[in-house]
């Protein structure tokens, strides 16, 4: 449903669950700027997605200046608390934070509370990476990376109460003043009134280490000063994310990387800051090439739950899948070794965001560009405890509308399902170089068993493929089953998207099995060389692909 489609620039959506089924959603927002700079608006949704506020979303910030990024934490009693980083002052990023009521009302001053008051840049990390969490008694806790030199950047945090005062003085902690870089901090609640932040570090150029600091609740460092070292691995690791292990202590996910090559590796440390798991981290996924950007869920049951990016079966990077993995508390992996496909269906699957499905399982929605007529859709798909997709191959189409959509957040409905937002630009048509040119922000709810829509006919019954030999060396036989007579179109495609052989062109075929024959030519009747490529079957508003391995 659309949620905001107010003129200009609506986007990168951050939504978190409302206790009662719906959810709250936040956004960057250009509507009232002439100079196309950016405000704060926010919105929330009941269980049935009826929007509770102002039409297009409440002004949360619209002071001059560029204001972005927000992040939100529950307050606790039906509202939330909603952090950005502000540029009022024409000079320098701030930390702003305001809270809003069951209502939509703010209760704290006007255009916010300033979080930390020094004349230097901060941020928030990204934002598919919480930045604020509550702290139990109706506040929250907010990190920040904050710039000190040209070379030297500060992970620092603040604790604001109920009542939008400052807790930990005016300036906030310092969590880490190490040397060189310290960036992208995110954070989970302690479930003691204080927080447990990790980030990337690069006190130990030239190779970037995960670290992980707990304060507490009086913004105290628990473990050792400027944080603990979560692998002692003498490789790269980048861009930490993290989620409670419902024991006081944390999971920590990132990327790894040897040389060109990045891993999935991941962390648990308890409550007084000890490695729970081996001191180099369980590698989740150390198959050749890529395996990078991992997110992360609980899965109930002191676990967690990661998805990423994955080109093991195309080191080029130009086709991405995405797989899964469930780690039991000890960091046994409990599902296929490196990982269960959640898509592997043909060209760029990213992005993703997951949320448990509160029974040991997960849903998982995505940035997908299977398609070939717009640049992305939405998919989504859910895998329960054993790690067995529940939904269609390759996941459900959330949404396939004109003129791409993309920056999926996503956050449980606290009934087996999920509530899913995006930036949408089906209200704005491609222009030459940007299909996003002027988004909207859009949402929908899934249930544990899919989509909630009730449809207004019988399902409709769709065609199946399939394709013999496959690996194939000279000729393979492409069969498929039509449900009713219609229109179909059979083409082959390389992995870079480049059309190679139609085998069938809007040809109405009856009701029945169907097959036709591949010698493994192109168009223009030349031998293609060896190699993977798809096998794409569309008719009216379905399309479904397969992968075709060549050996000559």
């Amino acid at each position: 449903m659309p949620l905001c489609t107010a003129p200009k620039k609506q986007w990168f959506p951050f939504v978190l669950k409302d206790g009662g089924g719906g959810a709250f959603i936040a956004w960057p927002d250009q509507r009232d700027s002439a100079s196309n700079g950016f405000d704060v608006y926010a919105q929330r949704l009941d269980a049935s997605g009826v929007p509770q506020w102002t039409q297009n979303g409440m002004p949360v910030c619209t002071f001059p200046g560029d204001q972005a990024n927000p992040h939100m934490a529950s307050d606790g009693a039906g509202g939330v608390i909603i952090a950005w980083q502000d540029l009022r002052s024409w000079t320098n990023f701030d930390i702003y934070a305001q809270r809003l009521g069951p209502s939509g009302v703010p209760l704290w001053t006007a255009g916010g509370v300033r979080l930390r008051k020094a004349q230097k840049d901060q941020w928030l990390s990204h934002s598919d990476q919480p930045s604020i969490v509550a702290d139990g008694r109706g506040g929250a806790i907010a990190t920040w990376e904050e710039w000190v030199t040209g070379f030297n950047t500060d992970i620092r945090a603040q604790r604001v109460d109920s009542s939008g005062v400052v807790q930990w003085t005016q300036y906030g902690i310092a969590v880490s003043t190490a040397s060189s870089f310290q960036s992208y901090p995110t954070l989970v609640g302690d479930e003691a009134g204080g927080a447990i932040i990790t980030w990337e570090d690069w006190r130990l150029w030239p190779v970037a280490h995960t670290y992980a600091q707990r304060v507490n609740g009086a913004g105290q460092g628990q473990w050792a000063v400027g944080g603990i070292l979560v692998s002692d691995s003498t490789n790269d690791q980048r861009a930490p994310t993290l989620v409670s292990d419902e024991r006081g202590g944390a999971i920590i996910a990132y990327t790894q990387w040897n040389g060109s090559d990045g891993d999935v590796f991941a962390q648990r440390v308890n409550a007084a800051g000890q490695l729970q798991w081996p001191a180099n981290g369980v590698g989740v996924c150390t198959l050749s090439c890529n395996q990078i950007d991992p997110v992360i869920a609980s899965d109930g049951a002191g676990g967690a739950i990661l998805v990423w990016d994955d080109d093991r079966v195309n080191c080029s990077g130009c086709c991405t899948d995405l797989y899964a993995q469930r780690l039991d508390a000890g960091g046994m992996a409990t599902w296929v070794p490196q990982g269960v496909a959640v898509c592997t269906s043909w060209r760029v699957q990213s992005q993703p965001a997951v949320v448990g499905d509160g029974s040991g399982g997960a849903i998982v929605a995505w940035t997908d560009q299977r398609a070939l007529t717009e640049p992305s859709d939405i998919y989504a798909q859910h895998l329960n405890a054993l790690g067995i997709p529940q939904w269609a191959l390759d996941g459900v189409n959330v949404t396939n509308a004109s003129s791409g959509q993309g920056e999926t957040s996503i956050a449980s409905d606290e009934a087996g399902g999920a509530i899913i937002a995006w930036d949408d630009g089906r209200n704005s048509p491609c222009d030459e170089e940007d299909c996003l040119s002027n988004p909207d922000i859009f949402a929908t709810r899934l249930g544990g068993g899919g989509p909630l829509s009730v449809p207004s006919q019988p399902p409709r019954r769709l065609p199946s493929l399939t394709l013999r030999p496959n690996p194939m060396r000279s000729v393979a036989t492409v069969a498929f089953e039509m449900p009713t007579t219609e229109p179909v179109t059979v083409e082959i495609y390389d992995l870079a998207g480049h059309r190679v052989r139609t085998l069938a062109r809007s040809h109405e075929y009856p009701a029945g099995t169907q097959t036709l024959v591949w010698n493994g030519r192109s168009d223009a009747g030349l031998l293609v060389a060896s190699g993977v490529y798809l096998l794409r079957l569309s008719t009216a508003g379905y399309s479904q692909s397969r992968r075709i391995v060549l050996l000559r």
